[in-house]
């Protein structure tokens, strides 16, 4: 996609990832190169925070 915009990965500002822990966003900010002061997560303090971890009821 960056390529497509005539930007490279050091051109992008933040990365966000959702529900990766901790350990995967290290991997693959690593892989890209990229510094981890350029994302964040909340995982490894609060857990995965969407819909589906909610318990629903019958029916």
């Amino acid at each position: 996609m960056t390529a497509r915009a005539g930007l490279t990965v050091d051109d992008v500002n933040w990365f966000f990832f959702t529900q990766l822990n901790v350990n995967t966003i290290k991997t693959v900010m690593a892989n890209l190169g990229q510094p981890l002061s350029k994302t964040h997560w909340i995982m490894d303090k609060w857990g995965y925070t969407g819909s589906a971890c909610i318990p629903h009821g019958p029916g």
